[in-house]
């Protein structure tokens, strides 16, 4: 089943319950994530951190709004730049 079929029938989907295992494996999974993106945007000025999103993901920060890789990306290196001319603005979104 692809994504797209995934979402598209979510509610029609069996609910099936993890084991204390599973969820474990998976909240390690998560977490590795969570921790190799914030790493990216904290040490490497978020060069790779669009690859953390979908096609069409979409990015928050304040009131503007970046839609798909491309727009989170080129938001990225506008941020870097901003650091790079001496801002003194806080790594976290």
């Amino acid at each position: 089943m692809t994504d797209n079929e995934i979402a598209t029938n979510f509610q029609k989907l069996a609910e099936m319950p993890m084991n204390t295992h599973d969820e474990l494996l998976l909240w390690h999974a998560l977490h590795r994530l969570e921790v190799t993106y914030w790493y990216d945007v904290d040490v490497n000025e978020g060069r790779t951190a669009h690859e953390f999103f979908t096609p069409d993901g979409v990015k928050m920060v304040g009131h503007n709004r970046f839609e798909g890789r491309e727009q989170i990306r080129a938001f990225y290196e506008w941020r870097a730049r901003q650091s790079g001319a001496g801002s003194s603005a806080s790594t976290r979104d």
